[in-house]
Formats: C-alpha cells, structure tokens, sequence
C-alpha cells in the first residue's frame, strides 16, 4: 500500500535526514615512509601498524587505518614473552590494507598488487619457533571491528591454552567482528584452528583464503562454543586450499557445539589426519550452501569430503569430485545421530 506523508511530516523527514554526519579520522601507515610519523598522510605515515592502533584507542568516533604495502609485525615493547605480540583488533577501528602509499593517488588501492603483509615473524627470520602465538586477536569486538585486505602468516601457537590455537587470528568472548579480503597462509597451531579459532563468538569472514595452515584439528577454522556460550560464524565466499589436521578431525573447518554458516565456500586438496578432510561438524549444526569439494582426504577413517558427528548437517547446491577417505564416504559421511540433508547436491566422492 502506498503511504502519502502530508507536508509538515516530510519537513521533518528532511531535517532529520540533513543533519551532521559523525566525523571518520583516518590514519596512514606505511613502513617506507620518511616523514613526520603522525598518520595524518602518506608523507607522514605511521611506519607501523601498532602506532597507528595505539592512536585510535584514544580518538573518538569512527576510525580508518590505511595499511600500505608492506610487512608489519606484532610490536614485542615491554612484553615479558615476545610471543604474545599481537594486533588486537578495536571497535569502530577499519583496518584496510592494500595502499599504494602514494601521495599523489591517496585513494589507490588494490589488494592483490600491493600487498599488506600481518607477519608472526618477529624472531629469528625464517625461524618459527621464537614466532608469535596469534598473529591477530579480536576480543568482546563488535561488528565495527573490521580487517580487510590483508595477507596474515607466521603465526606459531604452540604454547599452553590458548596459546596454542589461532595462530593466524583469535577470536573470544562475543566478538562479532569483521574479516574481509585476507589470505591465511602458513599458520600452525598445535591444537584447533591453524589459521583461526573461533571461541563463543559469530565473526563474519568474507572473500578469504586460506592455504597451507596446519592444526591437529581444523588445520584452518576451528570453531567451539564452551561454558555455555555459543558460536555462530558465518564464512563468505571463503577458500580452503591445503590445510591440514595433522592428527584429528576437519582439513579445512571443524566445529564443535557450534553454529557455523558456509555460503559459496570452495574446499580443495585439504587433508584430516582422521575425518572429515574438508568439513566436520561435532553436535551443534553445519549448514552449508552453494559450497563445492575438490579432492579432499580423511586419511585414516570416513568422510573424504565432509564428517557429521552427533550434529545437524546441511548440504544445498554443493557440488563432490574426487574426495577420498581410507574407510567409506568419500564425499559425506556420518555417524549414528546426525540429522544430515542433502539437497540438489552432486556426490562424486
């Protein structure tokens, strides 16, 4: 039904409309730059990342740091172990990477060519064991939180909980924030979640990558939901390509009493020590949509493709080729107990 407003409503509307927008401080980065080193441009760019947080927790309102090419580590200042270097992730604070860093064109961006590297590498180089456990943390954030652009690799946890899951990035307590455009590679962890580790919180990741990170269990993604709390990611669009659970369950993602979405995701070549070479899913639920397995591989038990346990499972308009698995189902296998839905799915193993 069509509403007509009468004049004075449509004043009112218009001055509501026309009032001050709340002002967005930007700050620069760029660890070539020469100048002053406030982040007020390109020319006097931040040389590190952390300054540039450092300045936004005490800015009010909205904030936008802009990463130029480069590689920027976690900063080690007054720690007493060096490995709990981190970028910890603010709300209202949008972490672009990308830049180009120049001057004369502020606004050029473009991820692939110009690469803002997130590195665990503040050691020894080349050297994994001095690396830090989480490369990147987001605690209690809200949606405001935002990373975007960046490629995050290094990260070594290794240590005692939880410092020994998430080594590209920790996610905790309710954070819902955002990750956008990034690539995960070659992150280890020596529990769940290589790449990332999702723990009572509903993060949105968008347009990721994830290659070549390592776990016992989730080799890139693990997500659990303890203490009565609850996880409910969701993952975009998303790229699994090469991870492994070297000694358990999940290549590319794991969840346990979880909630995690995967829409339009694509699983290739990922490896589970046990089940589940792409996907498994522990009691909670896993839905997935529009997701496509390409020769992934449970290397002792079932489910080449994907594993239900004792969970609610999902499949709509996935595609299954040449996924394997030691025992049975090389594309989908599950246990006693799980609620599993196939529809308008290809099954090739």
């Amino acid at each position: 039904m069509q509403r007509v407003l009468g004049p004075s409503i449509v004043t009112c509307v218009f001055l509501a409309l026309a009032g001050p927008a709340s002002a967005e401080t930007v700050f620069f980065v760029d660890d070539s730059a020469t100048g002053a080193a406030d982040g007020s441009s390109w020319t006097d760019a931040f040389a590190d990342l952390q300054s540039a947080l450092d300045a936004a927790t005490s800015t009010p309102g909205s904030k936008v740091i802009r990463v130029a090419a480069g590689t920027y580590r976690p900063d080690v200042t007054g720690l007493v172990d060096p490995r709990d270097a981190t970028f910890a992730m603010q709300p209202d604070v949008a972490i672009l990477g990308g830049y180009a860093g120049d001057p004369a064109n502020p606004e050029l961006r473009d991820v692939a060519a110009h690469a803002s590297v997130l590195s665990g590498d503040i050691g020894v180089a080349g050297d994994p064991s001095d690396n830090c456990y989480h490369v990147v943390t987001a605690v209690t954030d809200p949606a405001t939180a935002i990373l975007d652009g960046f490629r995050i690799r290094d990260g070594r946890a290794d240590g005692a909980f939880p410092e020994n899951a998430g080594a590209g990035m920790i996610i905790l307590s309710e954070s819902s924030a955002v990750v956008r455009n990034c690539t995960f590679r070659r992150n280890i962890a020596t529990e769940g979640g290589g790449a990332v580790r999702i723990i009572n919180s509903d993060p949105t990741f968008q347009d990721c990558a994830f290659v070549l990170n390592e776990a016992v269990t989730g080799g890139a993604v693990y997500v659990i939901a303890v203490s009565g709390g609850a996880s409910a990611p969701r993952l975009e669009r998303c790229r699994f390509d090469r991870n492994m659970a070297t000694g358990s369950d999940g290549g590319g993602v794991a969840g346990t009493d979880a909630n995690t979405v995967l829409l339009e995701c694509e699983f290739t070549d990922n490896v589970a020590g046990f089940r589940g070479g792409g996907v498994v899913a522990t009691r909670g639920e896993m839905n997935l949509v529009n997701c496509d397995f390409f020769g992934n591989f449970a290397d002792v038990n079932a489910g080449g493709g994907a594993y239900g346990s004792a969970t609610t499972m999902s499949f709509v308009n996935c595609q299954f080729s040449g996924n394997k698995a030691i025992v049975i189902g090389g594309g989908i296998a599950a246990q006693s107990g799980t609620s599993l839905t196939i529809t308008n799915t290809t099954l090739a193993g």
